[in-house]
């Protein structure tokens, strides 16, 4: 009876059943109980959070090296299949070892439970825990099986190291494809540590990010441990050695145990410190090749980025009530603040380029950024809501393919009137055309001058989703272009809000188009022909 009583408590409780029954093996030494760490508890909290929709979990965990995880992982699943009836989880791991070394983990689980109180197990496969009086099994096994878990019905995944399973970014996605279509309505949790750039996980954690995924992304930083850090001996004293590691203590409150553990971890790992021991979702990801942007600038830049405001700031600041689910905003318009608007459009269709509009001051701050997959005419009209609360800003829309809907939308249904209108450096006559006009001429201009703000600290950068894509952007079939699975729309956006600022900016200025009393009447005339009303650059 006692027994009966307790399996009944620990059937809907994890954290009783892993108390009373779960040992583990630990890196220094003995088997011990399996009492969950600080880590373990923050992230089983982190998905308790995410079930209280009542939804199947489709969670992609981007962690640190050896935080108990795939521990963790493995518990839940052995907790299901060993209290439920009629339960099939399955463990996926990279490679043929690391299927051994986590198997071993639930095989522990069962050899140290109470006799008395472990399922029946049929001993029909070595890498799977059977319980047939329950109908239920735990299997472990490789990724890159032919046809795996097609045809079977599956209430949990777990999947380890995804971000090095074989077969590439194709083979990845339609492994994981079988995967979930068999596990439709149960929880799928990849997890992994960043290994380079192009590979399915990483693409797929940076689209989750950016809310472009039907992934729920959770990060991991090595901070968020408490056990990573290095006593002080007697009298010791440790201090930041640079700029940038002063930036990182301020921004994630390291004390001096952490930084002396960070400092001794670095020294051992060098750049592969960030693959191992992340501190932002971004700078996890190592990348090689030819790339755009230099990496460690990039790097240094990701602990200063500003925090964006809550909603309950931006309600304060009168934030239109059509931007609140879609914009960030770091710093709100204030009064005599000139702004400018650079935007890059696409066709809003989910799985594709997404939109994106970003808002730079005269100092050459990043303002706010509106981020997602809208219609054109939506888009237009979220452009002009934002470019009214920014004090009616200079707006810069790409006139390329999909931009000339919004164009269409911002000139003839919302009538905004403060356009900009492109002028080659070397016409000399002509009518400036509406829209920043992206050619083989402009593209190298505006990507060097982004490059030139962004490395010089002449821009203050704030959009981590514009970090994101710098990692990403790579010379690829002698271009300059977004690597294959990755976006590179922020970077045009802001590429564009800068063009305009310069010839925005408080030496050269913007006016309305015919308002300057000593303008030539030739050119009066030629401004008189111009298409509706706009913005136009002075000239220096």
């Amino acid at each position: 009876m006692l027994y009966a009583l307790w399996a009944k408590q620990e059937r809907r409780n994890l954290d009783l059943f892993i108390k009373r029954n779960l040992w583990v093996r630990p890196e220094e030494g003995p088997i011990v109980r399996f009492r969950p760490n600080g880590i373990q508890k923050a992230y089983a909290k982190m998905k308790d959070g995410l079930r209280k929709d009542g939804r199947p979990l489709r969670v992609l965990v981007l962690k640190y090296r050896r935080g108990g995880i795939s521990t963790w992982e493995q518990a839940e699943s052995y907790h299901r299949c060993c209290s439920r009836e009629g339960q099939y989880a399955i463990t996926l791991a990279q490679d043929a070892q690391a299927t051994e070394e986590i198997f071993s983990i639930s095989t522990l689980f069962y050899e140290r439970m109470d006799p008395m109180r472990r399922p029946r197990r049929r001993a029909l496969n070595k890498r799977e825990l059977n319980f047939p009086d329950l109908r239920s099994k735990f299997y472990t096994g490789t990724a890159g099986t032919k046809g795996f878990a097609r045809g079977t019905t599956l209430q949990r995944v777990h999947g380890s190291e995804v971000a090095q399973f074989p077969g590439g970014i194709f083979g990845t996605k339609q492994l994981l494809a079988g995967i979930t279509q068999a596990c439709r309505k149960g929880d799928v949790i990849l997890e992994s540590t960043a290994n380079g750039m192009g590979n399915w996980f990483q693409v797929e954690f940076f689209k989750a990010m950016k809310k472009a995924s039907p992934w729920t992304p959770i990060f991991l930083a090595w901070y968020m441990d408490g056990s990573n850090r290095v006593p002080l001996y007697p009298g010791e004293k440790v201090k930041p050695k640079d700029d940038e590691e002063a930036a990182v203590v301020k921004k994630y409150g390291l004390d001096t145990e952490q930084l002396k553990w960070r400092q001794l971890m670095k020294a051992e790992l060098e750049d592969l410190f960030f693959q191992e021991y992340p501190e932002d979702w971004i700078t996890a990801f190592v990348v090689s090749g030819s790339l755009f942007f230099t990496q460690t600038v990039l790097r240094d830049l990701m602990p200063r980025c500003r925090d964006p405001l809550a909603v309950e700031a931006l309600r304060a600041a009168e934030c239109p009530a059509g931007l609140l689910d879609c914009i960030q905003v770091w710093h709100p318009p204030a009064e005599g603040m000139k702004a400018f608007i650079g935007a890059d459009c696409s066709e809003g269709i989910p799985g594709l380029d997404l939109s994106c509009g970003g808002v730079l001051d005269l100092e050459g701050r990043q303002c706010a950024a509106i981020h997602g997959y809208f219609r054109p005419e939506d888009f237009g009209q979220k452009l002009a809501l934002l470019a009214h609360w920014y004090n009616d800003a200079l707006l810069a829309v790409e006139s390329n393919e999909h931009g000339h809907s919004v164009l269409n939308t911002l000139m003839n249904t919302v009538h905004y009137p403060h356009l900009y209108r492109h002028k080659d450096y070397d016409q000399r006559t002509g009518r400036p055309k509406l829209g920043w006009q992206t050619n083989p001429k402009t593209r190298p201009q505006m990507l060097d001058a982004i490059r030139e703000a962004t490395e010089q600290g002449f821009m203050e950068v704030n959009h981590q989703d514009f970090i994101a894509e710098c990692f990403t952007f790579v010379k690829e079939a002698g271009k300059w272009q977004a690597r294959q699975g990755s976006n590179d729309d922020t970077i045009f956006a802001w590429g564009i809000s800068w063009k305009a600022r310069e010839k925005g900016s408080r030496k050269v200025g913007y006016r309305e188009l015919g308002d300057r009393p000593d303008m030539p009447p030739e050119e009066k005339d030629s401004e008189k022909k111009l298409d509706g009303p706009g913005f136009i650059a002075l000239k220096v």
